[in-house]
């Protein structure tokens, strides 16, 4: 019978019924190859051991390494001990023939037997290699035929199995590249509407922004305070739509106008982001610090842009009198770096995690933090577009950690 990596039988058993992919077999001979993986060399082994029934048994065991799988042959040991009396009387005889016998008939005797366990042998091997047509053919009414016809069964059985199972993999596999596909067009399809829309509503935004400010400048205080409220009311919306628009445009263009891959000094870039920051950084007395960063094959502008991003929040989102305090480095693990922003300031709450990364998502008001809602949505997608990961780390109230990860 045969027994997967899981130690699941996989054929029938003369002793139990259903017993396919339900009954387990934790004996020696499974135990022996528990820890090889994938085409490993495993341990065959013979002997006397104790099957999933806890009887005696008289077994060989193979493993098969293109399955993972392990075939065994037993026989319970009092079944085999039983016939001894038999055997050595049988053992007896055919040494009284063989005395009287003459040489050649011992040696067709020998040949007789020793043809079949060759073929049997061979085609083992040839299975085992991974030729799951390989079968003994070998018809006795003999043990050997006996072993023979059940080596053939397990074998046709085993690659029915095997053929099976590759037409579900290749059933799925094709399923999900078609899925991957579609994703694929999915997300540039909306790419290229969020480009084109954000840039085409561009040019009506600006005339009502400026007619709008025309007004507000030629009637201010001719058609009462009502109006000049509600003219400031448009004002105002206009230009968060702007703002909005802006934001959209920025975040679309991650994506469908990236630059070229290079090999960028990360020290630079944090250099040019917080150049971008300065005046922020004064403002707040922020004390800024890194420790020197790797150099990685990536878009530069947009590594400046996630960079900035990342130490802009943690200066925003500050603790009120606390000057900020943000450190950002690395640390290589395997085949990526791993960044770390890190800040003192109000922290957030583990419930909004997932929330953060979502487009136009804001955990404060417009009038306690400033901004789109977008920032940390372009980060995402600049770090995606590299290959890496963006995550957070945080208690409310004290401070926060974004890691990122890029390639090697």
């Amino acid at each position: 019978y045969l027994v997967d990596r899981d130690k699941l039988m996989l054929t029938e058993s003369r002793f139990l019924d259903g017993a396919p992919l339900k009954q387990i077999v934790d004996t020696e001979p499974i135990r022996k190859n528990a820890n090889v993986r994938g085409r490993e060399k495993g341990t065959d082994m013979t002997g006397i051991y104790k099957d999933y029934r806890g009887e005696p048994v008289i077994g060989a065991s193979m493993y098969l390494p293109e399955y993972g799988w392990t075939l065994l042959a037993e026989i319970d040991k009092s079944e085999a001990f039983a016939n001894l009396r038999t055997l050595a009387i049988v053992a007896v005889v055919l040494g009284c023939i063989a005395i009287g016998a003459a040489a050649g008939t011992g040696v067709s005797i020998s040949m007789s037997l020793a043809k079949p366990i060759n073929k049997l042998t061979d085609a083992v091997n040839k299975f085992r290699g991974g030729n799951r047509e390989s079968r003994a053919n070998i018809h006795r009414g003999d043990e050997l035929g006996v072993l023979a016809n059940s080596f053939d069964g397990m074998a046709q059985e085993l690659s029915a199995l095997t053929t099976d199972l590759e037409k579900r993999v290749a059933e799925r596999t094709a399923e999900s590249e078609g899925r991957a596909k579609e994703l694929a067009r999915s997300n540039t399809e909306l790419q290229q509407f969020a480009y084109v829309a954000s840039h085409d509503l561009q040019e009506p935004l600006r005339m009502v922004q400026g007619y709008t400010q025309l007004i507000a400048r030629r009637y201010k205080g001719k058609l009462g305070e009502e109006a000049d409220e509600f003219v400031n009311y448009i004002v105002d919306g206009v230009s968060r739509m702007q703002g909005l628009i802006n934001a959209l445009l920025t975040y679309s263009r991650v994506g469908t106008h990236g630059g070229l891959f290079e090999t960028t000094d990360c020290n630079i870039l944090l250099k040019q982001a917080l150049a971008n920051l300065q005046v922020a950084i004064e403002e707040s007395n922020a004390d800024v610090t890194s420790t020197p960063l790797p150099v990685v094959k990536c878009d530069a502008t947009q590594l400046v842009q996630l960079f900035q991003n990342l130490v802009g929040n943690a200066i925003k989102f500050r603790v009120t009198g606390k000057p900020p305090r943000v450190d950002v480095s690395s640390e290589r693990k395997g085949n990526e770096w791993v960044f770390s922003v890190k800040d003192n300031g109000i922290g957030i709450d583990p419930q909004h995690f997932d929330r953060i990364f979502l487009i136009f998502q804001r955990l404060h008001t417009k009038e306690q933090y400033a901004g789109s809602g977008i920032g940390l949505s372009i980060c995402q997608k600049i770090v995606e577009r590299h290959g890496g990961r963006i995550w957070v780390e945080s208690v409310s109230g004290q401070g926060t950690t974004f890691y990122f990860t890029i390639s090697t």
